[in-house]
């Protein structure tokens, strides 16, 4: 391989000139002083950058003849562990106490000679006897009281209706009215024949305003319907007035 003195780039054996500026090639190991263009004999080293390589952090050994330190961590969790093994024995040892049960005092202190001590002698448990059975007291007779029933709430008077009735004109009219009664929450019909295409309208008139009509608006050709209904819980007095232009 030659090299460029110049710019240091390396061609091969056959190229006598550098591409990049035109300088002399030498061959590797060799240098050229440009002013007395007389090779030298120079030895290129490749020169290798030192890498510091990087660790994590690690903890320094210790110092031969120091001691370790131990954490705190170390003597609190023994103490910790210590102190509830201590306070659970104490406070089992407490409830154990208190629920265990007292010896009763069956004992009695009997003084036959005064100025000699006292005996103490246990007290008998009484025999039970068929004297001490508590007997059931005779239960009162208990009569039964009559239950009244509520009484109905009256119903209202019902009227009797035709499901359908057909309205009549007058000869040359476009208006005609018609009265009656309808029962609470109850329909009735009034029919009318119309041509296809007129305009109807029913205005109904009515205690509270129970009473609610539904009709179409443009009539088709025969019998068109208008239809009343009673929203209230009792009989109710209406008058409709049907209009078809």
């Amino acid at each position: 391989m030659k090299k460029c003195p110049s710019c240091n780039q390396q061609f091969p054996d056959d190229l006598s000139f550098c591409l990049n500026d035109g300088t002399p090639l030498v061959r590797a190991g060799f240098a050229v002083n440009l002013q007395s263009e007389t090779p030298t004999a120079v030895n290129f080293q490749t020169e290798t950058p030192t890498v510091v390589a990087t660790k994590p952090y690690q903890t320094p050994p210790p110092v031969a003849g120091q001691p370790r330190s131990v954490p705190m961590l170390m003597w609190l969790l023994p103490v910790a562990g210590l102190l509830l093994g201590l306070f659970v024995i104490g406070g089992y040892a407490i409830v154990s106490r208190l629920l265990s049960p007292k010896p009763a005092n069956t004992a009695s202190v009997v003084n036959s000679n005064p100025g000699s001590s006292p005996s103490v002698s246990p007290t008998p448990y009484p025999s039970p006897s068929s004297s001490d059975t508590p007997r059931p007291s005779p239960s009162a007779s208990v009569t039964p009281t009559p239950q009244t029933t509520p009484s109905s709430t009256p119903k209202p008077d019902l009227k009797s209706y035709p499901a359908t009735t057909r309205l009549n004109f007058g000869r040359g009219a476009v208006s005609t009215s018609f009265s009656g009664d309808l029962n609470p929450s109850g329909s009735r019909s009034l029919v009318l024949a119309c041509r296809s295409g007129q305009s109807l309208t029913a205005n109904v008139s009515s205690g509270g305003g129970c009473v609610k009509a539904s009709y179409r608006s443009i009539t088709n050709s025969g019998d068109n319907y208008v239809t009343l209904t009673n929203s209230c819980s009792t009989v109710t007095h209406f008058s409709v007035s049907v209009t078809v232009l």
